[in-house]
């Protein structure tokens, strides 16, 4: 959703950092999730500018349809080829961050929202080396994915910001996430904020991240970065339900349970 529509109500939360769209064009159903588009803007003020205007900074990540791997091994249906495919993420990346006002040196995110494992990477790591040769002159690249596809980006030094998203089962994950390498974490998803009482359908949908304490920058731009202290404080306050499970240990025809040893 145009989230300058609830830009204030944000602010009121204490938000400090939204995610915002960027695509070569709408996805259908999906109409507001690009903020260089002119339907997002209002009163002749562009969506960007108004959640600055509210203090918000934002992240830029480019999606469209980068969950389909297929987009990455031979380009989608208009542009028949994944040479054309890269070639137009990157012009679209491009002229809708000088659109919004974007400053070079912050970052642009790509999205590769499928299950990557080391069959299917060599046509990403293509996508992004002309990613970096071309968007990469003048912001710098981040990736939202899997922990592999974090990982292999990162060790390939054609990345400079991480992203692991919010499916733990995918390949590399928690290995990724447990190596403390990552810049944003995706924790939930599919929240809803602002709604009616009662009324679950209704509202912003929201998908919320953690922000690595140990890292000053997410390549965010308007309102300027989160303090460290502040990510600190919310990663702190994560708890995890630990139950004690009862343990049979045989011997000598006796079993006793053991309480001492906990389950995540």
């Amino acid at each position: 959703h145009n989230a300058a529509k609830v830009a204030s109500k944000l602010a009121a939360q204490n938000v400090k950092v939204v995610v915002r769209f960027f695509a070569r064009k709408p996805q259908p159903g999906l109409r507001e999730k690009v903020m260089a588009s002119d339907g997002n803007m209002i009163d002749g003020v562009r969506e960007p500018t108004i959640l600055i205007r509210n203090g918000l900074s934002i992240v830029s990540l480019y999606q469209y349809r980068n969950n389909l791997p297929e987009k990455f091994l031979k380009g989608l249906e208009d542009t028949g080829s994944a040479k054309a495919e890269v070639a137009a993420d990157a012009k679209a990346a491009l002229d809708q961050a000088r659109l919004v006002g974007q400053p070079e040196g912050s970052a642009i995110y790509f999205g590769v929202d499928f299950n990557v494992n080391r069959a299917a990477v060599d046509p990403v790591l293509e996508y992004f080396r002309v990613i970096g040769q071309t968007v990469g002159s003048h912001y710098a690249i981040g990736v939202y994915g899997n922990g592999f596809v974090n990982r292999i980006l990162r060790e390939e030094k054609l990345v400079s910001y991480n992203w692991i998203s919010a499916s733990r089962s995918h390949e590399g994950t928690v290995d990724f996430y447990n190596s403390g390498q990552w810049h944003l974490f995706q924790n939930q998803v599919d929240r809803r904020w602002f709604g009616p009482p009662g009324k679950c359908s209704n509202g912003l949908d929201v998908d919320t991240n953690l922000q690595n304490p140990s890292v000053s920058s997410i390549g965010a731009w308007g309102a300027g970065e989160v303090d460290r202290s502040r990510n600190q404080k919310i990663f702190d306050q994560r708890r995890f339900a630990i139950r004690a499970t009862p343990v049979e240990s045989g011997g000598g025809g006796s079993c006793k349970p053991d309480s001492r040893v906990p389950r995540n």
